[in-house]
């Protein structure tokens, strides 16, 4: 203690003293037993066929979602392929009535 003259030697001497006591401070749990095994190997082919299962999974439901569509149908036409917000017959009907209503007005 005699050399803590300034902050840097208290700083120095903090440092050494925490070093210290790490050094010596025993674990919590004390390990039991190592085993030792090749987990390189057979964590990577794991992982190749986790991989490949998911592939597997996106690829069906890829395919049942193009196979299983379904057949738009207008409520206005009954025709399919489209649905009433976009009929042609309903728009031309909509811009008829309107062209009614203002000669009428007239």
């Amino acid at each position: 203690m005699a050399d803590l003259k300034d902050l840097k030697g208290a700083l120095v001497f903090a440092m050494k003293f925490e070093a210290a006591q790490q050094a010596t401070r025993k674990d919590r749990y004390p390990i039991r037993a190592v085993n030792e095994s090749d987990t390189s190997n057979s964590g990577v082919e794991r992982l190749e066929r986790q991989m490949r299962s998911f592939l597997n999974i996106v690829e069906s439901l890829m395919s049942q979602k193009a196979d299983g569509k379904k057949t738009l149908k207008c409520w206005t036409c009954g025709r399919e392929g489209h649905l009433q917000r976009s009929c042609r017959a309903r728009q031309g009907a909509e811009t008829n009535s309107a062209s009614q209503k203002e000669v009428s007005e007239n």
